[in-house]
């Protein structure tokens, strides 16, 4: 695919099926929607789209839909990140809530609060979460901004948010059930990737890119973390005998998890929590609970703060103080002090 400026506009320039297509648009962001939809409709055998009327005016975009914004913006701003497909992720949730197809022109400010009352009372999101999610929502409307598309990005407020929040995890065994289901339905891959991600703490864009080469006798090398830090994490047993299966199991010759689909895997992961409700219902992140999980153990068996925040890569220790009230608490020493007294026993000698 080539798209290159011409005049005030952007070229495509195709040839599909012997035939040339060279549309022009107002935007590269436009040439490039819609010589990927040309393609597709090629290799599925459908007619070729016709480039809209208002390739050079007319507002100057062929992008319209909440989809369409999406795919643009998921290509342009976040799939260089480290944290880029969390981010789509986030930006997917609105659009799937709203209609894919629905003009972006047409979504309003009361819909950006109908959204965040869907989060709050349905998923059960706090508002931390509720921020993180509407922040990457904002982003694809600032891209119909900048396709002149629409004027503004409707408005939302930021949620206050606090300090230390409700963190879902799973308690210590709470995973078996979880992993005995995976095993049922024949998911062992995906088994033992939750197995991993659980006693390693690790993303799970982390877990796809380890490679052999990362995994030594005494550590797992997550490089280029979130942080931009590389991690040796201590492997526990359970670990390293995921990962000498791995060998076995995986169809990817160099990576342990890199034959796994993610959106099948959260696929399966949603079936299964659904089948075992109450908590595991509540899960909105299939991956991300995991992570969650890891460190709240670690503060559970009393590893201090800088240890954790090392561990999970966390940004800095207040992310890690979300984990620390599970840790046990220096005053539970101090109940002894209000019990009734005993009296000592004193060795008394005849005289």
């Amino acid at each position: 695919m080539t798209v290159r400026p011409r005049g005030n506009g952007y070229q495509a320039n195709l040839m599909i099926n012997g035939k040339r297509y060279r549309p022009t648009f107002a935007t590269e962001a436009a040439a490039i929607t819609w010589e990927s939809e040309a393609l597709l409709a090629a290799k599925l055998g459908k007619p070729i789209p016709n480039p809209t009327v208002d390739t050079l005016g007319n507002r100057g975009s062929a992008l319209k839909t909440l989809e369409d914004f999406w795919k643009v913006t998921k290509k342009d701003r976040w799939s260089d990140k480290t944290s880029g497909e969390k981010l789509a992720r986030n930006a997917e949730f609105f659009i799937d809530w709203k209609g894919r197809s629905t003009p972006i022109k047409d979504v309003t400010s009361r819909d950006f609060y109908e959204y965040v009352d869907y989060l709050r009372n349905d998923l059960k999101n706090d508002n931390a979460t509720i921020n993180r999610k509407m922040s990457s929502v904002k982003v694809i409307f600032k891209k119909a901004v900048h396709e002149r598309v629409i004027d503004q990005v409707p408005y939302v407020e930021k949620f206050k948010e606090t300090s230390v929040g409700s963190i879902d995890f799973l308690d210590f065994g709470e995973e078996d059930p979880l992993i005995r289901q995976l095993d049922h339905h024949g998911w062992q891959r995906l088994s033992q990737m939750v197995q991993f991600l659980i006693d390693t703490g690790a993303r799970i864009n982390e877990a796809k890119k380890l490679t052999y080469d990362d995994i030594t006798a005494k550590h797992v090398i997550l490089r280029n973390r979130k942080s931009g830090r590389t991690s040796y994490i201590p492997p526990t047993a359970r670990v390293r005998a995921v990962l000498a299966q791995c060998r076995i199991d995986s169809k990817d010759p160099a990576r342990p998890f890199g034959d796994l689909n993610l959106d099948t895997c959260r696929r399966h992961l949603n079936v299964v929590y659904e089948k075992l409700g109450g908590k595991y219902e509540r899960f909105t992140q299939p991956f991300h609970i995991f992570r969650h999980t890891c460190a709240s153990r670690l503060a559970m068996r009393g590893i201090d703060a800088k240890r954790i925040m090392e561990w999970m890569d966390h940004s800095n220790l207040s992310v890690t103080q979300r984990y620390m009230k599970l840790s046990p608490s220096a005053l539970d020493d101090v109940a002894a002090a209000l019990e009734p007294q005993v009296p000592k026993l004193r060795v008394v000698e005849n005289g």
